[in-house]
């Protein structure tokens, strides 16, 4: 309120010091048919600012893996209103001293390259998950969960925005043998701007079958290595 008695709206979030993480999946017929959590390397914040944002998947045998998606089962299923069918994804917050906190549920499938990482852990493509569950096909739903990898391969996603600068050059391949994944969005001689929103990289990367301690590890090798190959004016 202002001197005048005029109001204005405010929002206001705690912040939270520790690690985010996301779950994402497909609800069928008011159960859950498919979920997943991952961990997020790097910060939105640096996106936005000219930097890069990842994940990792998680082995969904861990104990993290395991009450990260149990909250969100209990989330979507027992106490927000999400329906019968559709995807979700969720953001959750672990403290420092090992709680877990709720950031965010959307009834939406995640972003990014979130479809071709979970795609490439465990098989299964959720967007088309989505849209069989969406359609009631329970013939095509079945069909889908038959193919599911019989058993977790770890993998990671990658996203590297674009510098407030006209770009010169840009590798168009990358032969890392870990990279299951590499396209360029970005056009030699287009002068870029910051990103304003979390869709508008210059390149994105998945990574699949390295050991999960060492995905962080590959996630900032492709990063150095973009940097290195790229030119900007």
């Amino acid at each position: 309120r202002d001197d005048l008695g005029a109001q204005f709206p405010l929002m206001v979030e705690e912040y939270i010091e520790g690690e985010l993480y996301r779950v994402d999946g497909v609800v069928h017929n008011g159960k859950m048919c498919f979920i997943a959590a991952a961990k997020y390397w790097g910060t939105h914040l640096n996106y936005l600012g000219g930097g890069c944002l990842g994940s990792v998947m998680l082995d969904p045998e861990t104990q993290l893996a395991k009450d990260l998606t149990d909250l969100t089962e209990r989330l979507l299923l027992e106490v927000l209103p999400f329906g019968d069918n559709g995807s979700f994804h969720v953001e959750v917050f672990e403290t420092t001293d090992g709680g877990l906190v709720f950031s965010e549920a959307a009834a939406r499938l995640g972003g990014g390259s979130i479809v071709e990482e979970v795609e490439a852990s465990y098989g299964v493509n959720i967007k088309t998950l989505t849209l069989a569950v969406e359609c009631g096909n329970d013939a095509a739903v079945a069909e889908i969960m038959s193919m599911r990898y019989s058993q977790f391969v770890s993998a990671g996603q990658l996203h590297i925005s674009p510098k407030n600068k006209t770009l010169v050059s840009a590798p168009s391949q990358c032969e890392f043998p870990y990279v299951s994944l590499y396209e360029l969005q970005g056009q030699a001689g287009h002068n870029y701007q910051l990103m304003t929103h979390t869709n508008s990289e210059i390149s994105r990367f998945v990574v699949k079958g390295e050991p999960q301690e060492l995905m962080e590890q590959r996630l900032q090798e492709l990063v150095w290595w973009f940097e290195e190959k790229c030119q900007w004016d």
